[in-house]
């Protein structure tokens, strides 16, 4: 009988769980500590409260019909619903489809019809672009497209959503709090569970999927190089290259205990958060723009080091996850500025 193959190492074994199992392992562990803290929204959620909207989130989808395998999408930049959709797609082993925000209609009807995304969950706007009559457009060209969940906007009153479209609380009232035991036993780390679109800088973009192993073992192992902590925070950036968001999220949950922000000011969240004096957050922006010493380095340009930065014990810097983790290893803190891999 042949089946998957993996290298497992001798020092570090791989996670054989699926996310939904880790998600509820996080929960059981440490059910009071915060788990995401959304500064713009002005949300603050424990690992239990995460679990308990990942699964209405979950239940919610099955009462549209959505089963294991059918692909669900996301069309949002950074909010805590983001992550109970993720997590709450993982838990019923509906594949998630990272729909890039920045995407225009042709892109956006491609990615519909190309994944076969059955229901779609989308923010109303992303900056300056209004999403609906983006959606008005595709729509009739994507007909296994057959829900539109809308979340709330970011400011302001929601306003009537157009009559293809189910407004967030609605979608959320079809659910409940708990997910079936059978539903969960039913799953298999080599489920697939994600797919990420490339960037289509070449033709058409092209749609990788991912199962709970990949996502669970890129996220821990990645942690492990960062060495986090249960106290550490994690910080998103407003994410266009959406493989970040995937594994930065289960990055913080493998890790446990960590506060995974999505936000727009970040640095302004820290401040808030630790209690820094804006002396600190301002040597950060500065050193953000201005940083001559990474720039000649070869470094990106806008990325400071944990050296140059007054007051920080330790900061790691990751971009890109797949082209470099800026951090050294233990006890190598001096080669930190110099350090990639």
């Amino acid at each position: 009988m042949t089946g998957p193959s993996y290298v497992r190492g001798a020092d570090e074994q791989l996670l054989d769980r699926t996310i939904g199992e880790e998600l509820g392992r996080a929960a059981a562990d440490h059910p009071g500590a915060e788990a995401i803290v959304s500064i713009h929204q002005g949300v603050r959620l424990t690992y239990s409260e995460l679990v308990h909207r990942a699964d209405r989130v979950a239940t919610a989808l099955r009462a549209l019909g959505v089963e294991r395998g059918d692909r669900v999408g996301i069309w949002s930049a950074n909010r805590w619903e983001w992550a109970a959709v993720q997590y709450g797609t993982a838990r019923i082993g509906a594949i998630l489809v990272n729909v890039n925000p920045a995407y225009r209609s042709h892109e956006l009807g491609f990615a519909l019809r190309q994944a076969g995304i059955s229901v779609l969950v989308t923010a109303p706007a992303f900056r300056s672009t209004d999403y609906l009559p983006m959606l008005d457009e595709v729509l009739p060209e994507a007909p296994q497209t057959n829900h539109v969940v809308l979340l709330d906007p970011l400011a302001g009153a929601a306003s009537a959503p157009p009559d293809w479209a189910m407004p967030w609380h609605a979608f959320l009232e079809r659910g409940h709090d708990e997910i079936s035991a059978e539903a969960a036993a039913d799953l298999d780390p080599d489920d697939p569970i994600n797919i990420q679109f490339t960037s289509g800088t070449t033709g058409r973009p092209k749609g990788a999927t991912l199962t709970h192993r990949n996502v669970l073992n890129n996220g821990w192992f990645v942690g492990e190089r960062l060495r986090l902590l249960a106290e550490t925070l994690a910080s998103e950036l407003e994410i266009v290259k959406l493989e970040r968001k995937i594994e930065g999220q289960v990055r913080s949950q493998v890790h446990k205990n960590q506060k995974e922000f999505y936000l727009n000011e970040q640095l302004k969240a820290i401040r808030k958060e630790l209690g820094h004096q804006g002396e600190f957050t301002n040597e950060i922006e500065e050193l953000a723009v201005t940083n001559e010493p990474a720039h000649a380095k070869g470094r990106h340009p806008r990325l400071p080091c944990a050296e140059e930065v007054p007051g920080a014990t330790d900061l790691q810097v990751l971009f890109g996850d797949h082209e470099a983790v800026f951090g050294s290893p233990p006890g190598h803190h001096g080669r930190k500025p110099d350090a990639v891999g």
